[in-house]
């Protein structure tokens, strides 16, 4: 199983419009592409950039294909969206594939 880790930090004046945002029309936006079982959406409550709150979102990938599928054909325009949506130079992100070796319970 594949974890797309997407890692956001937002100024905090533009901080509830993006939440909004994400929830209303981005996540739903990425699921739409039938490449993901399902979406975390995490505040962090320790990593803070002064200014801004950080969130991280854990999207569950059906396949490592699915990342490459989404990368190459859908990740360019979801990304412009936000821009689009007035965010652009409000935020900073990172991304990050993870491959779950094991899980324990």
């Amino acid at each position: 199983m594949f974890t797309y880790v997407v890692t956001i930090h937002i100024q905090k004046d533009a901080e509830a419009r993006w939440v909004a945002w994400m929830k209303e029309e981005h996540i739903p936006e990425v699921l739409k592409t039938g490449l993901f079982y399902d979406c975390r959406m995490c505040r962090s409550e320790a990593a803070q950039q002064p200014g801004c709150t950080t969130y991280r979102m854990f999207y569950a990938l059906k396949s490592r294909a699915a990342f490459d599928t989404y990368e190459k054909d859908f990740a360019p325009a979801l990304r412009q969206h936000a821009s689009e949506a007035g965010f652009s130079g409000l935020f900073t992100a990172e991304r990050d594939l993870l491959e779950t070796l094991h899980t324990f319970t």
